[in-house]
């Protein structure tokens, strides 16, 4: 778990169908560490870990498309239970079930995702069950999706679902958005 991408480590452009990536382990990027082009239709992540950011995928590159994703029971301490995003990701046709950031302490957002900058698209997809460990009093967690402020940031849901996303205590917390202030 001490180097990115436990399962794929990608710096190419990647175009792919039907991956399964279960049990994989890194720093960040459990499943998927990308800092270029990825293209992904039927993509399974489930039971992968980072020790910081994204428990199933890290994306800081150019473009990442997924078509068809089932995010499972992923976990980061941090950012990004399941997906921590910091360029431009779409996602279309999705569940986001049962992920979660595990560090107790108010810099875990994002137990389904963490949207950190560049744009975030997603449709058709339902967040339900993840979960942020740390109670947070005035601010929620996003144990949902978690979007932070950013001025050249753009997130933006359609069609979605959000159901039973909680901070820890059982707290209901779909939705988290740092507001600039």
């Amino acid at each position: 778990a001490g180097s990115n991408g436990g399962g794929i480590y990608s710096t190419g452009a990647v175009n792919a169908k039907k991956i399964n990536l279960e049990g994989n382990k890194a720093a960040s990027g459990g499943g998927i560490y990308n800092t270029k082009v990825f293209n992904v239709e039927d993509l399974l992540l489930k039971n992968n870990s980072a020790t910081a950011y994204g428990g199933g995928i890290y994306h800081a590159g150019l473009t990442m498309t997924i078509e068809r994703l089932s995010a499972l029971s992923n976990t980061s301490a941090l950012f990004g239970g399941a997906i921590y995003n910091a360029a431009i990701i779409k996602i279309d046709n999705a569940i986001f079930n049962r992920n979660s950031t595990t560090t107790a302490s108010t810099s875990a957002f994002g137990g389904g995702m963490y949207h950190a900058s560049g744009t975030s698209t997603l449709s058709n997809t339902t967040f339900s069950n993840n979960t942020t460990a740390f109670v947070h009093a005035t601010t929620n967690s996003g144990a949902g999706f978690y979007a932070k402020n950013s001025i050249s940031s753009i997130a933006t849901i359609s069609n979605s679902i959000f159901w039973g996303n909680t901070r820890g205590g059982g707290l209901v917390d779909e939705l988290g958005f740092a507001v600039p202030a």
